[in-house]
């Protein structure tokens, strides 16, 4: 994803941010993935497309994808205004900080 200027959109991601079965709790976890938009001019993401996604706090600090900062921080920024950023940021908030620790601040200031 790294975009090769501020500003420019170079690829769209899929988090994961909630596991939910039957008969226990719900648990925050952080998979992530890159989200396929189609061949089209302008993209669009199709909701019965699959993706792969990563378990993120299982793989080692330097293989984890290097964009993955890029979206903690965008879940960060959009938190304010947007319900399901901040929700994402709510629930996973431990795994976001483990996975950026520079961004813990930002983080918990969202759940506060």
């Amino acid at each position: 994803m790294l975009p090769p200027e501020p500003g420019k959109i170079a690829g769209y991601a899929s988090v994961i941010y909630q596991r939910t079965c039957p008969n226990a709790a719900p648990e925050s976890i952080l998979h992530v993935g890159i989200q396929g938009t189609g061949v089209f001019a302008k993209p669009f993401i199709i909701s019965a497309n699959s993706m792969a996604a990563q378990d993120v706090m299982d793989t080692p600090v330097g293989n984890r994808p290097q964009w993955l900062s890029q979206v903690i921080k965008r879940l960060v920024d959009l938190a304010p205004t947007h319900s399901a950023a901040k929700q994402a940021v709510v629930i996973a908030q431990d795994k976001l900080v483990e996975a950026s620790p520079d961004m813990a601040s930002a983080i918990k200031a969202m759940v506060q």
